[in-house]
């Protein structure tokens, strides 16, 4: 048995091929039985596993096939056949040809065999001698005789084509059947044709069918003999095995007996094919010699020998009895007496093979793009060590042991049992996986997870829990998954921080396993980019504290980590990540996002671990670790005030901003002094001789004159200049010359060409969240101010969602919670639209150090109490009717709008919609509808108007607020049929402090204010009562508005109502308050309540009055 590699390659495939040569070159192979077209050998496998491999060669109408069974997973011309063949072939050796040219060889040289090519060429040489041969050239056409064996009735044909010889030698594969016939039928036959070729075809002419021109009988021999002195005859195809004339062979036949019991007559060596002519000759299909085969056997036996079918166990014994009765004297080989046992008590072993499927290159599935190996597990069952697959639909296992053929019933119960504990731990055949490409049909029925982290849990509790059950698991050695040893006391960690001139550092950070270094960011970077899902923090928290983390370190390398020992560690090295890519397999940040760094500090603590390098930067993260405790920051003795402690720890916390340069968010509820704080940071910039530019302060208009009047009286060092009004301009040049320069939001794009001129000591945003809109005017002229610091004030540093939030921090510290894409996906998505409860906390956690907020409640115990009163209006009659027809019509608008439009697309018609409702509930004549006017009557109208004589007749003092200045208006006319004297503020108002003096004496007991006009810059303290007539959508507005009455300085309780259409569009608001509050103290308070807010909420809004 001699096989060419290609054969190998051809049949088995490379991938087999190429594994079956390392373990060729391994030694795996013991060969047990080797001949001329069979082979046994036992192969050592993975771990200790051995299995049997049986090859057998076959010529069909194919060609020569690969035969090999393997007691392998597989089974079937596996890479343990392929070893098995390169075994033999190393073993075989071609012999010494006994042939014409022996007597020369013994006379002349008697120690010198002929090489089997010199031989051929000898052959050739002689036969064509006599013939007038044309001679090969390039570019020259040629007769082929390619010789095949047909399947139908076991002749040898041929075929005869014609082709054209290529530069290098060989024939070209494109050729073309050439009709024998035509050769007689032309007046000169074709210049590439030889009288040899003329002689065979008039030999073949007889017999021509179709393009197959059998050879038999005397004149087949006669025309093969000549067909292979042309040298031009082939196997099957001009890339075949050349054919040429050999020595005598000796026909030989035996009885095979496969796994199965079953027994096929074969020619011995199997690849040896009959050729039916008289006399019979024999073609080896492996090397092209063909020559005469001798037999005692009449060839008309020889041949129908040949074709001997298929015998069962049952069938063998029969016709062996019948041979020996019918042809006692006949030297013919008897099928193998084989008896037949049947055993129901063999108990299947569970086996499970781990491997690696290639994919297939056939089909052609768009939603299958990976070309990476499948990892699969094939269940298969063992009866006396005969495997089959549990989606075999064979109903008994068969085999032959010591001349027995053993029947063998499968045991399903035993078999379902063992599936079903696959498919409970949600495996599933690989033809059902849509996420991994077409594999071969050998593996489609192999089992296998849909996504790797299954796979990792399988390892990690399935395996052990399944052996301990006696389950037989083997992992070979192409299974994608390497586990490398990290036992604690075999682990180390490593960590570099580089700091650059830029404002930016690298800091990498991995692993040492057995005295290799791995780098743990590209792989974390690399799974949280592919499964982020699977990457978040909850499922790293969720972790049990007894179970390992995996990661992939390399192509089929996996490290295994201890949860509980890494857990901080890995979970800070997640939250870093933010989509970028990473630089020389480092992460780079920008100076701002060194906050980010503290809980990894704090996890690297936990493991022994310190940052090496960067000495500016590491004393710059233990800073920000010992927050705490912070230095006291004395104010000079010229600021006229006494700080409150909660003041003071305001004040140190400012001077630790400034002190590592970073900008931050003094966040405290309205009337604790964020102004007095900020003076009194400023007055120790100037007493401390850091103030050698001027400071820019830019707040809403109507607190301009509130920043004067304050820093003259508390801080009458500082030179303050106010940019507003119309002769500002006169004012310009003396910006430079000034501590505090005041301007407006209105005025800075107005200003801005003077404004930019000059760089700042620190850049003061008063009412901050006035550039919650990132892409507004005002928020990107402040971005292009320059100045060494920043501060933002604001009560409210969200009022309506997180993207507020981080335009604020993108002002102060760019970088510190990325761009907008990024924040949008890492934290306002999961947050506001999942309720992720672990990105809250991270965004809590980094923005803590950078954030100071204080509530009335935490600080100012000296507060009066606040009594907050929720009074129910009821609609009725024609105003009822009247909500009820705008809302069904608005419903059906906006139903419309988003089913065209989606909810995102549709908001102007939202907001319309649920203006109109809401004017509905304050007062119908605010509609501009004629079925509006025909209503005359307000519920709440009425309800207020019966409210105020008995408060006012109390001696309260009352503020009222309405976000609708006509429905002031509306107010203002029962009030003075009432008589009732008031005093009003609306954004129209161009006296703000008449009103303001007027009820803060007590000469007027009502002050009407519109919500946006008198939310911010009041301090109205002389009131005790807060009314507000309509809710707002945004909580953090009506609690400023609040704040005007009840803030320090107040003495006395203070009573706030909210009047409230019940069933309305206006409770829903009330619904919505709470849950927009829920979400700004959550997260300014670090907490993490969950938060939702969906497409159902505005089902709820147009829900009909109940």
């Amino acid at each position: 048995m001699l096989v060419k590699e290609s054969l190998i390659v051809k049949e088995l495939g490379s991938t087999y091929f190429e594994r079956g040569v390392k373990y060729f070159k391994q030694r795996r192979v013991t060969l047990v039985e080797y001949g001329e077209d069979h082979s046994t050998a036992t192969v050592r496998g993975s771990g200790n596993s051995v299995y049997q491999v049986l090859v057998t060669l076959e010529n069909d109408a194919y060609g020569l096939r690969i035969e090999g069974e393997c007691s392998c997973p597989i089974g079937y011309n596996c890479k343990h056949v392929a070893a098995t063949l390169l075994a033999v072939n190393e073993k075989s050796q071609i012999p010494a040809q006994k042939d014409t040219w022996s007597d020369h060889n013994s006379s002349h040289h008697p120690d010198v065999t002929l090489d089997l090519d010199v031989r051929r060429w000898l052959d050739q040489l002689v036969d064509t001698a006599t013939e007038e041969a044309t001679p090969d050239s390039a570019n020259q056409v040629s007769v082929l005789y390619l010789l095949k064996h047909n399947q139908m009735n076991g002749n040898v044909c041929v075929n005869v084509i014609q082709a054209r010889t290529l530069k290098s030698g060989e024939y070209s594969t494109k050729t073309q059947r050439y009709n024998i016939s035509a050769a007689f039928n032309q007046s000169k036959p074709a210049a590439f044709l030889t009288k040899a070729d003329l002689a065979i075809f008039k030999r073949l002419l007889w017999s021509q069918w179709g393009s197959d021109l059998p050879l038999t009988e005397e004149s087949g021999a006669d025309a093969l003999q000549r067909i292979l002195a042309t040298g031009r005859a082939y196997w099957e195809t001009p890339q075949g095995p050349k054919l040429f004339k050999g020595a005598p062979a000796q026909a030989e036949f035996e009885w095979r007996v496969d796994m199965e019991g079953e027994q096929t007559l074969k020619m011995v060596p199997s690849h040896l094919i009959m050729v039916a002519t008289d006399p019979i000759y024999c073609i080896n299909t492996h090397t092209g010699e063909c020559g005469q085969l001798h037999s005692e056997l009449p060839p008309s036996m020889l041949m129908t020998l040949n074709r001997a079918p298929r015998l069962s166990p049952v069938q063998a014994g029969k016709v062996r009895s019948l041979l020996e009765q019918r042809l006692p004297g006949a030297r013919l080989p008897k099928p193998k007496e084989i008896a037949v046992e049947k055993d129901s008590k063999v108990k299947p072993q569970v086996h499970l093979s781990l491997g690696a499927a290639s994919p297939s290159q056939t089909g052609y599935f768009p939603y299958r793009t990976s070309q990476a190996d499948v990892p699969y597990a094939r269940l298969e069952f063992s009866y006396h060590d005969i495997r089959v697959s549990y989606d075999s639909d064979i109903q008994q296992v068969t085999t032959v042991k010591d001349n027995t053929h053993l029947i063998i019933p499968r045991d399903f119960l035993v078999e379902e049992t063992a599936l079903r504990k696959l498919r409970t731990l949600d495996m599933r055949p690989l033809n059902t996986i849509e996420t991994y490409p077409l594999v071969d049909e050998a593996h489609q029925m192999d089992l296998s997870f849909a996504s790797v982290g299954e796979w990792h849990g399988f390892a990690q509790y399935g395996i052990p829990l399944l052996e301990k059950q006696g389950w037989s698991i083997t992992i070979e050695e192409d299974f994608p998954f390497q586990y490398l040893n990290t036992e604690a006391e075999e682990l180390s960690w490593y960590s570099n921080l580089d700091e650059s001139d830029s404002d930016w550092f690298d800091f990498d950070l991995g692993v040492e396993v057995n005295g290799e270094r791995i780098n743990l960011l590209p792989v974390l970077y690399n799974l949280i980019k592919d499964a982020p899902e699977e990457w978040e923090l909850q499922t790293l928290a969720d972790y049990p504290g007894d179970s390992d983390v995996l990661l992939q370190v390399a192509p089929g390398r996996w490290i295994k980590l201890d949860v509980e020992r890494v857990r901080n560690l890995l979970g800070s090295l997640i939250e870093l990540y933010d989509h970028d890519p990473l630089v020389n397999d480092k992460f780079r940040l920008e100076r701002g996002q060194v906050g980010q760094l503290l809980p990894l500090n704090e996890a690297m603590a936990s493991v022994g671990l310190r940052w090496l390098g960067a000495d500016k930067l590491t004393r710059l993260i233990d800073r920000l670790k010992q927050q705490e405790q912070m230095s006291h920051v004395f104010p000079p003795d010229w600021f006229n005030a006494t700080l409150r402690d909660y003041q003071q720890e305001g004040l140190n916390w400012l001077g630790f901003l400034r002190e590592i340069e970073m900008g931050g968010i003094l966040a405290d509820d309205m009337g604790l002094g964020k102004t007095i704080q900020t003076l009194a940071l400023l007055s120790v910039e100037k007493a401390q001789g850091r103030m050698d530019r001027p400071c820019l302060i830019v707040a809403p208009t109507s607190l301009m004159s509130n920043w004067r009047k304050e820093a003259e009286k508390f801080a009458p060092e500082l030179k303050v200049l106010v940019l507003h009004g119309p002769h500002r301009t006169e004012r310009f040049e003396h910006i430079a010359d000034n501590d505090l320069v005041l301007t407006t939001y209105p005025l800075l794009p107005r200003d801005s060409e003077y404004l930019l001129k000059q760089d700042y000591h620190y850049l003061i945003l008063d009412e901050a969240q006035t550039i919650k809109n990132p892409k507004a005017q005002a928020t990107q002229l402040v971005h292009r101010l320059q100045a060494r610091h920043r501060l933002c004030l604001t009560g409210t540093p969200m009022e309506n969602h997180l993207g507020e939030l981080w335009s604020l921090f993108n002002f102060l510290t760019p970088g510190l919670l990325g761009d907008d894409r990024k924040f949008k996906t890492l934290f306002r998505t999961p947050i506001e639209k999942q309720g992720d409860l672990e990105r809250q906390r991270l965004l809590s956690r980094r923005i803590k150090p950078f954030m100071l907020r204080r509530t009335k409640q935490e600080v100012a115990t000296e507060l009066p109490e606040k009594t907050e009163i929720q009074r129910t209006v009821l609609l009725e009659g024609k105003q009822r009717d009247l909500y009820e027809s705008i809302r069904v019509a608005m419903d059906k608008k906006i139903r419309d709008a988003i089913a065209k439009k989606g909810v995102k697309r549709s908001h102007i018609e939202i907001l319309d919609a649920l203006l109109k409702l809401r004017q509905v509930c304050c007062d119908p004549s605010l509609l501009k509808l004629d079925s509006a006017r025909k209503v005359k009557n307000s519920a709440k109208l009425e309800t207020l108007m019966s409210m105020l004589p008995s408060l006012l007749e109390e001696g309260r003092k009352i503020l009222l607020f309405s976000q609708f200045t006509s429905m002031l208006g509306l107010i203002e006319a029962q009030l003075d049929k009432a008589g009732i004297e008031y005093v009003k503020l609306t954004g129209a108002t161009k006296d703000r402090d008449t009103p303001v003096s007027r009820f803060q004496s007590g000469e007027v007991s009502l002050f009407l204010i519109s919500l946006k006009a008198g939310g911010v810059g009041l301090n109205l303290t002389a009131a005790d009562t807060v009314i507000h007539y309509d809710p707002w959508w945004n909580p953090a507005v009506e609690n400023q508005a609040t704040d005007r009455a009840y803030r320090i300085g107040q003495d006395k309780p203070v009573f706030v109502y909210k009047l409230i259409t019940e069933g309305t569009v206006e409770e829903k608001i009330v619904e919505l308050q709470k849950q927009k509050q829920a979400l700004a103290d959550n997260l300014l308070a670090d907490k993490a309540e969950k938060f939702t807010f969906d497409e159902e909420e505005l089902r709820k809004l147009f829900a009909p009055v109940e």
